[in-house]
């Protein structure tokens, strides 16, 4: 495989990760991974920390992305049309949440009050608002994006949800939706970020393994998948 250059839009060059195994799929296979889908919880903003704008800018793919926060609705709308975006939050179970808000450019905003407890104590952040948002489970999502992709399991499913991870993972059933690939944030280390230790077992449980991993991040792969089979033709990186 030879090198290439990868303009990275996530926060630790997740996407530029991605890419990598992607090429690498591609060149085990010797066939071009077209024209997929993708489901980000917690999209925050169409581009900047953006776990899935360079799929969707360098290789013209769309998907589901979720965000609570009214306030990018214009710029993902303006930025990434070809995109679904969806004002909701995510977790194990549907109804309504309060959504703390640290500002509309905080990354770290959720409806997760341990999560923004920790948060505050560790960076001397203030909340500086609140709004109720409607929840749903991941299961729900997988259904909306099948309503407007014509299939419910993207080939990846991004997860940041500032806290609220092993919930939206914990409250779906695996047997029936099965993303080719799961990229969360799985990294203990900083207090506030509350049992981020647990994700891993959890994944294990439902057959996604590890492959590559960011400061914070992890890529998983569908064990049961015939990319799980492609990608262990030439060994781990």
């Amino acid at each position: 495989m030879g090198r290439q250059v990868v303009k990275s839009f996530a926060t630790y060059g997740e996407d530029a990760i991605f890419e990598g195994i992607l090429s690498r799929l591609e060149w085990v296979t010797g066939q071009r991974i077209e024209m997929q889908t993708f489901i980000e919880i917690g999209g925050f903003h169409p581009i900047i920390d953006s776990n899935t704008y360079h799929l969707y800018k360098e290789r013209g793919w769309a998907g589901s992305v979720f965000e609570p926060n009214t306030v990018h609705n214009y710029y993902f709308e303006t930025d990434r049309p070809r995109d679904k975006f969806y004002n909701l939050a995510v977790s194990k179970m549907p109804g309504e949440a309060e959504f703390l808000i640290f500002s509309d450019g905080d990354s770290s905003n959720t409806i997760n009050a341990n999560f923004a407890e920790e948060k505050q104590k560790a960076q001397r952040t203030p909340i500086a608002r609140k709004q109720k948002v409607e929840v749903i489970t991941l299961n729900q999502v997988f259904e909306l994006h099948r309503e407007v992709f014509g299939n419910a399991n993207p080939y990846l499913l991004s997860i940041d949800a500032e806290g609220e991870d092993l919930a939206i993972i914990t409250g779906c059933n695996f047997n029936e939706y099965r993303p080719k690939f799961i990229m969360i944030e799985d990294r203990p280390g900083l207090s506030y970020f509350p049992n981020l230790g647990m994700i891993r077992p959890a994944l294990a449980e439902r057959n996604y393994h590890p492959i590559a991993s960011s400061i914070l991040t992890t890529i998983y792969i569908d064990y049961l998948s015939k990319e799980s089979e492609d990608y262990d033709k030439m060994g781990r990186f």
